[in-house]
């Protein structure tokens, strides 16, 4: 009998460094008597549904997905462990920290505590949203002053693999600042599986001959590790929100080594052993911008930029009994550049029109040494324009969008291009049928 142990260790921490005041909301009050409400923690209609989680889960929770989880919001599948969020039907659903995109960092860090409300919307007309079919919302609550500071800690040993967050959010009037500093490593043996290859090829007499090449790993490493540094800032009011991130990633894996035997059926060939090494960097720095303003008389413009530089070196080493090694040795740098931009105008609360347009370049080169020696050229350059229309009732949402998409690829020297016109729509009825008990 085998006994298998799994020691799965975690660490959580989280500090509050300054006092928090709560800002107060710009819509007048009037204190009334207490009432009581029971089953109205949800609001669901068919473009977004609204739901307020419990003190008891806000503070066994330790991060937003592990909210999400515990709230069971019954259009989405929470799975804590991959720590994805897919609709019922296996589509992926973006999520967001008051109307911002937000990172898997971003979500380790959330501190549940200060979530008001949670929003699920399907095709939402924000543009905030860039069009994303599907949805989650962390709606926090908004400080005058303050902020907090946390710390996790994942390890898994039988995965040979872990990872650390340090995290800090400070907030004074409208400004939000916050760090991250994360870190992932992997170190894990018998990484990869065996090979079976099959070759046909036809023969003089009409039939097939069936060569099988089979490749059976012996021993095997991987030694791999994730640094990301992110700062933003964030300006917010209710016209208009302002946001910049300046992040840093690095990778390095020093190791990805194997050694095995490689056999033929049939024995065309002696059974051998092989090789293989290889080593690897990349480091690239991004800036991400996402400019929200409310131009007035039902007006909204949303505008994402993005630049990204990426170096990569990268060794590799093959080499077979008996055979000459190939070796490579490659580098890449490439640089990347986006914007999006999207107007929105309501013409009332249940018809919206808009428009968009993107533009997103890449530019790469890769230089090969070794025992193959090249140089490689990419020029890769995506647009589009489209103009769509929305409508939106109590129990009924409807999306029309349609416009031109293009793109021009480039590869040393010799390019091709293609432009295609794009139509889709979307519609949505909410039918609740209610039985007497």
């Amino acid at each position: 009998m085998k006994t298998i142990l799994l020691i799965s260790l975690s660490l959580l921490c989280a500090t509050n460094i300054m006092a928090q005041t709560e800002m107060p909301d710009s819509i007048k009050t009037q204190n009334l008597n207490e009432v009581v409400v029971e089953g109205q923690l949800q609001t669901v209609k068919p473009a977004v549904s609204t739901y307020l989680p419990g003190n008891n889960q806000k503070k066994s929770a330790q991060d937003a997905i592990d909210l999400l989880s515990q709230m069971g919001i019954p259009q989405i599948q929470v799975n804590p462990v991959s720590y994805s969020v897919l609709t019922l039907n296996g589509q992926p659903v973006s999520i967001y920290i008051d109307m911002q995109p937000a990172s898997q960092e971003q979500l380790e860090a959330l501190r549940p505590e200060d979530v008001k409300k949670v929003e699920y919307l399907v095709y939402p007309t924000d543009p905030r949203y860039q069009h994303k079919p599907y949805v989650v919302n962390f709606k926090l609550r908004r400080y005058e002053f303050g902020g907090y500071s946390k710390l996790t800690g994942r390890g898994n040993i039988m995965a040979g693999s872990g990872s650390g967050l340090a995290y800090g959010k400070l907030s004074y009037k409208r400004m939000t600042y916050d760090m991250i500093v994360s870190d992932k490593y992997t170190d894990r043996h018998n990484q990869g599986t065996d090979r079976t290859q099959i070759f046909r090829f036809p023969a003089a007499d009409g039939t097939m001959k069936e060569v099988i090449r089979e490749n059976k790993i012996g021993y095997s490493r991987l030694q791999q590790n994730n640094l990301g540094i992110s700062f933003r800032a964030i300006y917010g009011t209710d016209k208009m929100s302002i946001s910049n991130i300046l992040s840093l990633d690095a990778t390095n894996r020093p190791r990805l080594n194997s050694n095995g035997t490689v056999t033929f059926t049939p024995k065309i060939y002696q059974t051998s052993d092989y090789i293989s090494t290889s080593s690897s960097n990349v480091i690239y720095p991004t800036w991400t911008g996402n400019f929200y303003f409310d131009l007035g008389r039902n007006f909204q413009l949303n505008t994402v930029t993005k630049l990204q530089y990426q170096k990569t070196k990268s060794k590799s080493l093959y080499q077979g009994a008996g055979e000459t090694a190939i070796n490579t040795n490659a580098s890449d740098e490439a640089a990347m550049g986006q914007i999006m931009l999207q107007v929105n105008k309501a013409i009332n609360e249940r018809n919206v029109v808009d428009l968009q347009g993107y533009y997103i370049f890449n530019n790469d080169k890769v230089k090969y040494s070794g025992s193959t020696i090249s140089i490689e050229r990419f020029h890769q350059l995506a647009y589009g324009a489209m103009a769509g229309y929305t409508f939106q009732a109590e129990k009924f949402y409807g999306r029309f969008e349609g416009g031109l998409i293009g793109e021009r690829n480039e590869i040393n020297g010799m390019s091709v291009s293609d432009a295609v016109p794009l139509f889709r729509g979307c519609l949505i009825m909410n039918v609740n049928i209610r039985e007497p008990i």
